[in-house]
């Protein structure tokens, strides 16, 4: 191996520092050996030509232990060229700040391109590549008592990774404040043999994640593209989750995920899509946005759920037992089920929820029922207003129904169901059921006659039934 090295003068916060700026020139065919590159020197760091590594024990490719780093990879290539186990392309160590990592492509290391560990700050990782890294393209591990701050991870890519045993997420972020995340493309990750959580946030608290596109994931049992669990005070914007599969027996499909239980709160999902993905083994199911118990005053604004598939159950949202959360100005449009019920929109043992300015359509189930709007199961002082619901088809005209109210308990009242239109709710190739366009509910809106209803306020003639 050749190598030169070059000493430059570099400024940072006032101080001249000694940089040194070493330019890499090697054989193409020849691997540098298995020792990992260390940087303990604050300056700029460039790559001079591609860098491939055989490793023989678990390393890190280049490590970076000193603040006030920048590492330019000038466009090169960072290759594990073996398949020793538990290599990491490039590792950020504990509590260093004010790196930079950018303009490369980390390829086919066994373990995870790039990690940040906890108590980092001021991190910035941008036009980085991923290409079939084996666990993971990125981790973000904060500890609880020493989390990463303020990450800027942007314009990246990442390809055919998480497929090894290990493999549990391409994005993986954890204990992290104030980072960003954005324009980011995760496509044809992961595999059949094990489940997939193509971005995982836990423990993340005033983040922004914007333009992230999910595409083409494939899992086992359960595939989840944003998979979120204590997540506060975070927006996503523009982000999508396309054309994903769970592929297994059972398997389930989900968009967005707020995991049950794990307090995600006051959270904004603005002009978000989930849209063509499926879970078409026998029992597979598939939802668009998923918010489990216990996560409230989350807000779906501009979403939109369409076309996606399953042998299953099929929604586009699903709210559970959970309260004040918002879906507005949303669509849920064409979600098919081969064997059970399609819902565009469904609030389950809700409190306080609205579903305003949203539109359920063209719902459709080959068996079973399909629904535009469903509220069920103990919801109480929700409210659905202005809402357009139409073309939802059963497997007949009985099992087709526009908004269905469907009470289990004394509990179900005090909702308010005002200016909905609700048509052409029916089975394909039959008449529509006049009652089934508001099921539970009179045409008018007046609450049908049942003890559990009799607090719920409505509105006379401001809801529309048309067949």
């Amino acid at each position: 191996m050749n190598s030169t090295r070059q000493f430059y003068q570099f400024k940072n916060n006032k101080s001249i520092y000694s940089l040194i700026l070493f330019i890499v020139v090697l054989f193409a065919w020849m691997p540098i050996n298995a020792m990992a590159r260390v940087i303990r020197t604050p300056g700029l760091y460039s790559l001079g030509r591609d860098v491939f590594v055989a490793p023989t024990s678990p390393i890190e490719i280049i490590r970076i232990e000193a603040d006030n780093v920048v590492l330019d990879l000038c466009n090169h290539l960072v290759v594990q060229s073996n398949a020793f186990p538990d290599v990491c392309g490039i590792m950020i160590a504990p509590n260093v700040r004010n790196v930079t990592v950018k303009n490369g492509t980390i390829r086919n290391v066994s373990d995870t391109g790039i990690v940040v560990n906890e108590g980092c700050s001021e991190i910035t990782i941008k036009n980085i590549t991923f290409e079939s890294c084996g666990k993971r393209a990125a981790s973000f591990l904060g500890a609880v008592m020493n989390p990463i701050k303020t990450v800027m991870f942007e314009k990246f890519t990442a390809l055919n990774s998480s497929k090894n045993a290990l493999a549990d997420s391409v994005i993986f972020m954890q204990n992290s404040q104030e980072t960003t995340i954005s324009k980011g493309r995760i496509e044809r990750n992961g595999d059949a043999s094990h489940d997939l959580m193509v971005v995982r946030m836990d423990n993340v608290d005033n983040a922004n994640v914007k333009n992230i596109h999910v595409t083409a994931n494939v899992a086992g049992s359960n595939m989840m593209a944003y998979c979120l669990s204590a997540v506060n005070r975070t927006t996503f914007s523009k982000c999508t989750a396309r054309q994903n599969s769970a592929v297994s027996a059972a398997g389930d499909c989900v968009g967005f995920e707020l995991q049950a239980n794990t307090s995600c709160l006051n959270n904004m999902f603005d002009s978000c899509e989930t849209i063509e993905n499926t879970a078409m083994m026998a029992g597979g199911t598939c939802t668009g946005f998923r918010v489990g118990m216990n996560n409230d005053d989350n807000t779906f604004q501009s979403c939109t759920a369409s076309r996606n598939n399953s042998d299953g159950t099929c929604e586009g949202f699903n709210l559970t037992n959970c309260s004040n959360n918002v879906v507005t100005k949303s669509t849920a449009q064409e979600q098919r089920s081969a064997t059970a019920n399609a819902v565009g929109i469904c609030l389950d043992a809700c409190t306080g929820c609205e579903v305003t300015d949203s539109t359920g359509s063209d719902q459709s189930s080959t068996a079973a029922i399909s629904m535009g709007i469903e509220l069920t199961n103990n919801c109480a002082e929700c409210v659905l207003q202005n809402n357009s619901i139409s073309r939802n088809n059963g497997s007949t005209a009985a099992n087709s129904f526009g908004m269905r109210v469907t009470p289990a308990a004394p509990n179900m009242n005090k909702n308010t169901f005002k200016q909905n239109t609700a048509s052409r709710n029916g089975g394909a190739g039959s008449m529509p059921v006049m009652s089934n366009q508001f099921s539970g509910l009179a045409v008018t809106q007046q609450v049908v006659v049942q003890a559990e209803n009799v607090n719920s306020i409505t509105e006379v003639f401001t809801n529309v039934a048309l067949v």
